[in-house]
């Protein structure tokens, strides 16, 4: 799982969109049986050549 997601990691460059900075994310979790955020990471993603 980990080299999986590594790869992914090491293929695509991920931003955020424009107009959204860092600051303004909602970084709040709810918790259940896993631990998850409270509202969807929006992210553009694109294939680093």
């Amino acid at each position: 799982m980990e080299l999986a997601l590594a790869n992914i990691v090491y293929k695509f460059d991920m931003v955020l969109p424009n107009g959204i900075k860092s600051e303004d994310l909602d970084m709040t979790e709810a918790f259940g049986i896993t631990i998850h955020r409270k509202s969807s990471l929006i992210i553009s993603v694109s294939p680093r050549f």
